[in-house]
């Protein structure tokens, strides 16, 4: 008998926004319980802590780099220069065909990374609950007083997706987002 048996703790408010969220998606195979989304609302919301403290330390590492570079700038010398030099040595990089962004490391911004492992997240637990890919899907629709169509993105995916940001307070398109996948 294991002696070191932890009592789980309760829920988050936030886990349990995702888990009415999750039990909101419809088809969902039929072998899935109220123990299953539990799990999945669980396992979504530690993605959701992770990058919001991969994020802030992403985040906080910039300020770091900044203040050194302004510090070994020394007195008299111009940080406007720096940053044309800098400018000029990245477009030759560009130029180059190499990612300057892996060497500034100001490639996305905070919430581009929390947005995208989220929404990864929430593609894997779709699949896991519906045995249906995550995808957006595009029908064609009449666009008002034009006399071309216009495409419209729709699907229990991306109402799945609408819903968790709704949840989680994120201001990012889901139709786009699941393009991206």
């Amino acid at each position: 008998m294991n002696q070191h048996v932890r009592t789980p703790k309760p829920p988050s408010e936030i886990e349990m926004k995702i888990f009415a969220v999750l039990k909101e998606i419809p088809n969902q195979k039929p072998d899935i319980t109220e123990e299953h989304l539990r799990a999945w609302a669980n396992g979504l919301n530690g993605v959701v802590v992770m990058a919001e403290k991969i994020a802030a330390t992403m985040n906080g590492l910039h300020f770091e780099a900044t203040a050194a570079i302004r510090s070994a700038l020394g007195e008299g010398r111009s940080w406007r220069r720096y940053i044309e030099v800098m400018n000029a040595v990245f477009a030759a990089l560009h130029n180059a065909n190499a990612d300057a962004h892996l060497i500034t490391g100001r490639a996305a911004k905070r919430s581009d990374k929390f947005v995208e492992e989220v929404t990864k997240a929430a593609a894997s637990a779709f699949t896991g609950l519906t045995g249906r890919k995550a995808a957006a899907l595009t029908r064609q629709v009449p666009n008002e007083g034009q006399k071309a169509s216009k495409a419209e993105d729709y699907g229990p995916f991306l109402d799945f997706l609408a819903d968790l940001y709704r949840v989680l307070n994120i201001k990012a398109s889901p139709a786009y987002q699941a393009r991206k996948l």
